[in-house]
């Protein structure tokens, strides 16, 4: 496991806000040198704490208003298969394979309740299949941060 100190805890913090951020403006934030942030970022990359710098879409401005959480339970023998098969659907926003009896969590987005019906339909069609339970958000509580 790396240690990490508390100005890499604050750049990770800071970074989540904004990963678009400069390193001029990042090293401001933290009183340390420009060079000195892009040298712990780059560090921080390097050591795979910092996967990728990515984006949050509000799925509702594009129209997606209904976030679904639907377990998928595929027999044993087309697990892989069905697995491929769901990451790929462009509805899916994020995906585990979980442990046990817990089959296959999905999260995704939909304009409307025809949509969503759709999709349950066109899941139901994947050959192995034997189960999906579905689950309609009603409100975001907590997003995901940094854990320090």
């Amino acid at each position: 496991m790396l240690k990490i100190d508390e100005t890499d805890q604050q750049i990770l913090k800071i970074l989540e806000q904004n990963s678009r951020i400069s390193y001029r403006q990042l090293g401001e934030k933290l009183g340390i040198e420009e060079s000195t942030a892009r040298k712990r970022v780059v560090r921080l990359v390097e050591k795979g704490v910092i996967e990728r710098f990515t984006i949050d879409v509000n799925e509702a401005t594009l129209g997606r208003t209904i976030t679904a959480f639907i377990t998928v339970y595929p027999s044993l023998k087309h697990a892989d298969e069905i697995i491929r098969k769901l990451v790929d659907l462009e509805e899916v926003i994020e995906s585990y394979n979980l442990s046990g009896r817990c089959g296959v969590f999905l999260k995704a987005t939909f304009g409307d309740m025809k949509a969503l019906n759709s999709f349950i339909a066109k899941i139901r069609g994947i050959t192995g299949i034997v189960g999906i339970h579905t689950c309609i958000s009603l409100e975001t509580i907590k997003r995901p941060q940094v854990r320090t």
